[in-house]
């Protein structure tokens, strides 16, 4: 699911300003996302439009690809789907 490709805009990965201030992490830094899955890296882009706390990743980029992260075998029992919301990670600057 890489459709936003064409638009050739990098998939940030959405940090809160105050997360990023506590990890030594700033605006448009690499940084690696590691869940117990797997990992991926990007580029941060700081806003207070997402939680303390919380990571955000837009999906439909192909060099963050978000199934990176995610386990195809936790299911959401309301959906049926493989949870995309909610998957614990870690951050840390890339390198």
């Amino acid at each position: 699911n890489a459709q936003f490709d064409f638009l050739g805009d990098p998939a940030d990965i959405l940090m809160h300003p105050d997360d990023a201030s506590a990890a030594g992490i700033l605006d448009g830094d690499t940084v690696t996302l590691r869940s117990a899955r797997g990992e991926l890296t990007g580029a941060v882009k700081l806003t207070r439009h997402v939680r303390k706390g919380v990571l955000s990743v837009p999906h439909g980029h192909a060099e963050a690809n978000v199934n990176q992260l995610t386990d195809r075998n936790d299911i959401d029992s309301v959906t049926g789907m493989v949870r995309y919301s909610g998957v614990p990670v870690s951050v840390r600057p890339a390198g």
